[in-house]
C-alpha cells in the first residue's frame, strides 16, 4: 500500500506540472494572436492602403479541377458585359456566369483562395479612353496592319473556296481527299494557282506554312486540287502507323513514320509539304510517294524531331546487336546489350516525361519501345545462363563459380524482369532453393554457403541492393555483327528479329 501512495503521488505531480505547462502555452497562444492579429497596426503601415479587389479559387486537383474568381468592379469602369447590372461592387466570375454577390458571398465561400489580389488605394484610375491614349501609335500601326493581313488572308480563303481549289490552311474541320497530280511535267509546280487571279500572302501566314515562302521550296509537286488534300495523307499515314507494333522494323526505317507517331501534325505536313514527290519511292519495298527525308536535317523546323530520331535508332543499334548475339548463342552479351537498351530507352522516355515542351510537342513518341523484345529475349537468355550455371555449381570442381555465376544471373534478371517479381519465376528460383537436395550435393564450403544463402534470399524477398550495373561485362565481339555493316539498321534489324524468332519456335 505504502508503494501505491508512492506511485498516486508521484503522477499527481506530474499531472500537475502537465496542467501548468498547457495553460502556458495556452497564455502565449493568446498573447501571439493579439500580436499577429495588430502587427500591421500601425502609423507607416497605414500610410499607403490596399483594398482587396479579386478572390482566386479552384476546386480539384493540380493541373485539373475547376476555376472560378470574385472580381471587384470599379464604379467608374466602363461595363462591357451588357446582360450584367451596371452597379460597382463585387461579380462571380465562373466560365460563362458572372453574376453580382455580396462581400459576405465572397468571404464565405466554402473553398478557400488559392491566391488574392490587393491593389494600391491610391493608384491612379485609367478608364478606357485613356488606356487607348497610352498605347503608342508603332502598337497601334502593328495591330492594324495585323487585323488588315488577317482579312486578306480570309478573303484569300473565301476566293478559294469560291473558285473550287479549296484551302491550304490546316484546320480541325478539313476533310481532304487526295486527287492525282494535274497539269503538264513542264507547267510549274503550282499549275493553276500561280495562273489564277487569286494572290497568297504566305510571308505573314497564321496557317500551316507559318512563316514558309512556297516559292523556296520548287520541289514540292502537289498540285492543282492534290495541293489541297495534303491534310487527308497526314490523318491517314497517322492512322497507319498507330496500326504498327511498337517495335516495329517501319518506325527505324522511316523518319516520315517517327513523326507520325509522334502525333504532330503540323510538322508531318511540312515535310510533305517541301519534301515530298509523287514520283516512285527508290524504296522498292515502298509504292508510296517519295520524301526526301534527309534534306530536311538542313531545316531548322526539324531540329528537335531528327534529334530525337538518331537517340532512336541509338537504341534500335542496341537492340539489334543484342538480337544478333542472341542468334550466335552469345547468350550473356546478348543479355548485356539488351540490359543497356532498356537504360537507354528509359533515359530517353524520362527526359521526354521531364521537358514539358518537348512531351507536348512529341507526345506520340511514348508509343514506341523496345520493351517487349527486351523482356522476351531477356528472359530466355536468363533461363539458359541460369540453367548453365546450376550445372556447373553441381559439380564439386566448379561450384563456386557456379553460384557467383547465378547470383550475377539474379541481378540482371531483376532488371529485365521489371515490374515483374523476381520471386514469382518459378523456373529461375525452383532449381536453387532445392540445390542441397540434387544429388552429389553433399556439403558445402562456408563461402559456397554464403553464397548459396544470398542467392535464396534474392529470389524469396524478390529484391537486392545490387544491380546489372555491378556485373560481370562481357566484352562483345563484333566481328560476325560487322559482316553486315552493307544492310542498312532497319533490314538488319528486320532479318535479325526473323532469324531470332525461328531460335524461339524451334526452342518450343
Amino acid at each position: 500500500m505504502k508503494e501505491v501512495g508512492l506511485l498516486e503521488s508521484v503522477l499527481s505531480s506530474i499531472r500537475q506540472r502537465m496542467d501548468e505547462e498547457i495553460d502556458e502555452l495556452e497564455r502565449k497562444i493568446i498573447h501571439y494572436q493579439e500580436l499577429i492579429s495588430t502587427l500591421f497596426d500601425t502609423e507607416d503601415m497605414k500610410k499607403i492602403p490596399y483594398r482587396l479587389r479579386a478572390s482566386f479559387h479552384h476546386d480539384g486537383k493540380s493541373g485539373t479541377g475547376h476555376y472560378w474568381a470574385y472580381i471587384w468592379v470599379e464604379p467608374s469602369e466602363e461595363n462591357k458585359l451588357h446582360e450584367v447590372s451596371p452597379d460597382s461592387g463585387w461579380f462571380k466570375f465562373c466560365d460563362a456566369l458572372v453574376i453580382p454577390v455580396s462581400e459576405d458571398e465572397l468571404f464565405n465561400d466554402p473553398v478557400p483562395p488559392f491566391a488574392l489580389m490587393y491593389v494600391d488605394q491610391y493608384l491612379p484610375f485609367f478608364n478606357m479612353n485613356s488606356v487607348q491614349e497610352s498605347i503608342p501609335e508603332a502598337l497601334k500601326k502593328f495591330v492594324q496592319d495585323d487585323n488588315e493581313a488577317l482579312l486578306q488572308e480570309i478573303k484569300n480563303y473565301e476566293q478559294l473556296q469560291e473558285s473550287g481549289y479549296g484551302m491550304m490552311l490546316t484546320t480541325p474541320e478539313d476533310s481532304m481527299d487526295y486527287d492525282d497530280k494535274t497539269g503538264d511535267n513542264n507547267q510549274s509546280h503550282y499549275g493553276d494557282i500561280e495562273s489564277s487571279s487569286l494572290t497568297f500572302d504566305d510571308n505573314t501566314s497564321t496557317g500551316t506554312v507559318v512563316g514558309q515562302n512556297i516559292n523556296e521550296y520548287p520541289q514540292y509537286s502537289f498540285t492543282g486540287n492534290g495541293f489541297f488534300k495534303l491534310k487527308e495523307r497526314v490523318d491517314a499515314k497517322m492512322k497507319e502507323v498507330s496500326g504498327y507494333s511498337a517495335d516495329d522494323y517501319r518506325f527505324i526505317r522511316k523518319f516520315e513514320n517517327f513523326l507520325a507517331i509522334s502525333r504532330n501534325k503540323s510538322i508531318l505536313e511540312h515535310l510533305y509539304l517541301f519534301y515530298s514527290s509523287e514520283e516512285a519511292d527508290k524504296d522498292p519495298i515502298d509504292t508510296d510517294i517519295y520524301v526526301d527525308e534527309l534534306a530536311s536535317k538542313e531545316n531548322e523546323e526539324f531540329s528537335v524531331a531528327w534529334r530525337e530520331y538518331n537517340i532512336y535508332l541509338g537504341i534500335a543499334e542496341t537492340v539489334t546487336r543484342a538480337l544478333f548475339n542472341f542468334s550466335e548463342k552469345k547468350y550473356q552479351a546478348a543479355l548485356q546489350l539488351l540490359l543497356k537498351a532498356k537504360q537507354e530507352e528509359a533515359a530517353w522516355k524520362t527526359r521526354i516525361i521531364i521537358d514539358a515542351d518537348l512531351f507536348s510537342t512529341y507526345s506520340g513518341l511514348d508509343a514506341l519501345s523496345f520493351n517487349n523484345i527486351i523482356l522476351v529475349y531477356g528472359k530466355e537468355c536468363l533461363e539458359i545462363l541460369n540453367q548453365a550455371a546450376f550445372v556447373k555449381a553441381c559439380n564439386a570442381a566448379y561450384r563456386t563459380r557456379g553460384l557467383e555465376e547465378a547470383i550475377r544471373i539474379a541481378y540482371q534478371a531483376q532488371s529485365i524482369n521489371a515490374p515483374d517479381h523476381i520471386d514469382q519465376n518459378e523456373t529461375l528460383r525452383k532449381p536453387w532453393l532445392n540445390f542441397t537436395d540434387q544429388p552429389g550435393v553433399d556439403s558445402l564450403q562456408p563461402v559456397q554457403e554464403t553464397l548459396l544463402n544470398t542467392l535464396v534470399m534474392i529470389y524469396i524477398e524478390g529484391q537486392t541492393d545490387a544491380s546489372a550495373d555491378d556485373t560481370l561485362i562481357t566484352e562483345e565481339d563484333t566481328s560476325q555483327f560487322d559482316s553486315l555493316k552493307d544492310m542498312v539498321l532497319w533490314n538488319k534489324y528486320r532479318y535479325i528479329c526473323s532469324q531470332c524468332q525461328y531460335m524461339l519456335s524451334s526452342h518450343t
